[in-house]
């Protein structure tokens, strides 16, 4: 039995001795062929402004930022936590690749992933974003080819600028304004590694959606900093002591509207939102703040209602105002508007066609169409209206 179970052992691990090879040369073979999408890669150029139906600017998406202005601190929290050995490998820690397997194992499940700051910018900008073997050994081939191709300093900067921060924020200007209302230039080291600490889950570690697991995020990555040698004991126990202020958002009544409206511009030119943001467009609207500034006016006086307002120009079938208290964007809404289809399609069709009248009597009452007997609220019935 003992035998046997040698010669078990030793054939199962010629098989992986074989296949390990089969899948080396042909990753080999991958890398070589591999293509990289120059065009999908964030790019230094002006920033996407979005106008009104006067021409006036209405917002202004923030700007790509070089490597340059970004304080030391901020790159350092990125790489101690995203990626502590970015500087000596080739575009995959294969060290990391062997320790996360190992761990996944242990637990009985995807408990740490492996990515690198190459393959990551890879995910974001060169391929989909489906959970495929495949895709993972593309990802990985793509970030290869990426790092004989561009220097470190380049894939860092391009990542920094591409990467999401949680609250609609791609790229590290964003995120300082969001949450800070600064320039990246100017945050303190605390800030620095709370935005660091947004990556692994932009919602739960969301620092003004949830403040004390962005703290003892930002917390961890400190100590990461500290261990890897980035920053003294001093600065470490000073910026573990500050206290996690963000500013408040400053609520505009045009924010649902842009975010509609650059995804449709997105859509048209066969892009990315992110890449629409860095792109240097102008992307004209129908946005009328007067009309926008009633919509909304009328939603603070429905409290507690999830409510949507969406106003359309008869003249032109644009958008001219776009209102709403869902945190979900509109276009992911579904809704039925139930009764509001009456005065639309049945009310006023029958009015322009001379049918009735606003003095023509409707009896309200209960009725049945072909077995299908639809009910009033509260199954109340008025008799005779108009």
């Amino acid at each position: 039995m003992k035998k046997f179970l040698k010669i078990a052992i030793a054939s199962i691990s010629v098989l992986c001795l074989f296949v390990a090879s089969i899948g080396f040369f042909g990753f080999r073979s991958l890398k070589a062929e591999a293509k990289i999408d120059v065009k999908a890669l964030p790019q230094n150029g002006p920033a996407t402004v979005v106008t009104d139906s006067f021409g006036d600017e209405i917002f202004k998406f923030e700007s790509y930022v070089t490597l340059a202005e970004m304080p030391s601190d901020l790159i350092n929290a990125f790489v101690a936590v995203e990626d502590k050995r970015f500087y000596s490998h080739g575009g995959v820690d294969y060290k990391r690749v062997v320790g996360a397997i190992i761990k996944n194992l242990k637990a009985k499940k995807m408990a740490e992933g492996a990515s690198t700051i190459t393959q990551q910018l890879v995910k974001n900008t060169q391929l989909t974003s489906e959970k495929t073997f495949e895709r993972k050994i593309n990802e990985m081939a793509i970030a290869q080819k990426m790092e004989t191709v561009y220097d470190k300093n380049q894939i860092l900067e391009m990542y920094l600028n591409v990467i999401y921060l949680g609250g609609g924020n791609y790229g590290v200007q964003s995120a300082a304004k969001y949450y800070f209302g600064k320039k990246v230039s100017d945050l303190s080291l605390s800030e620095c590694a709370t935005i660091a600490g947004i990556t692994k889950n932009p919602s739960k570690f969301n620092p003004k959606n949830n403040p004390k697991s962005a703290k003892n995020r930002r917390n961890l990555i400190l100590d990461l900093m500290k261990a890897q040698g980035y920053i003294s004991e001093t600065e470490l126990e000073n910026a573990k002591h500050k206290p996690l202020k963000t500013v408040t958002e400053v609520k505009n009544n045009f924010a649902p509207y842009v975010r509609e409206a650059s995804y449709e511009a997105a859509k048209i030119l066969g892009i990315t939102e992110k890449q629409l943001a860095s792109g240097g467009y102008v992307v004209k609207t129908y946005f009328d703040p007067l009309l926008q500034k009633a919509a909304d006016d009328g939603l603070k006086n429905s409290p507690g209602a999830e409510s949507v307002v969406m106003v359309l120009s008869n003249e032109t079938s644009g958008i001219i105002a776009l209102a709403s208290t869902s945190k979900t964007e509109v276009r992911k809404l579904r809704r039925q508007i139930a009764s509001t289809a009456k005065p639309i399609l049945v009310y006023g069709p029958a009015m322009e066609q001379g049918f009735i009248s606003l003095a023509t009597p409707i009896k309200d009452e209960p009725t049945s169409f072909s077995g299908y007997s639809p009910r009033n609220f509260n199954d109340r019935y008025y008799g005779t209206v108009s």
